[in-house]
């Protein structure tokens, strides 16, 4: 069960804390926090405070594309095109965020099968206008 603490940690960094605090049920406000835990909330602000402390390595990125490999729920894919994301944002285009990003999207088998054909569409479609030469 989480804590009053981490409850308000996370709608803070989503911007809920109004909705939390405001004079609805008590019920209500469990009931959103729950939903924020269930779509990956906490996850995201373990991600961020974590690649805040440690920004400068592939390799730590892609440990939590793995980890959340391992679980499901609603917002997972959103969390995983977000990690994939802040490494293309964050590496630009080296070889190694390349590698890397064309290893998890291949390897994220938890999508629906629209949204995978679509990541890889769309890495194809990077690999051709950035002439960047890979297989998939």
């Amino acid at each position: 069960m989480l804590s009053a603490e981490a409850i308000q940690a996370v709608t803070q960094q989503n911007g809920l804390e109004d909705q939390l605090n405001s004079d609805e049920e008590d019920d209500q406000a469990g009931h959103a926090a729950i939903q924020l835990v269930l779509n990956g909330a906490v996850a995201k602000v373990v991600y961020r405070s974590a690649i805040q402390a440690i920004p400068h390595s592939l390799d730590f990125r892609y440990s939590f594309l793995k980890i959340l490999s391992q679980f499901k729920f609603e917002g997972i894919a959103a969390i995983q095109q977000a990690i994939l994301d802040s490494i293309h944002t964050d590496f630009g285009d080296t070889e190694e965020s390349w590698n890397l990003r064309a290893c998890a999207a291949n390897e994220i088998a938890e999508l629906p099968s629209t949204q995978v054909l679509l990541l890889k569409e769309i890495h194809m479609h990077e690999m051709l206008v950035f002439g960047v030469a890979a297989h998939v």
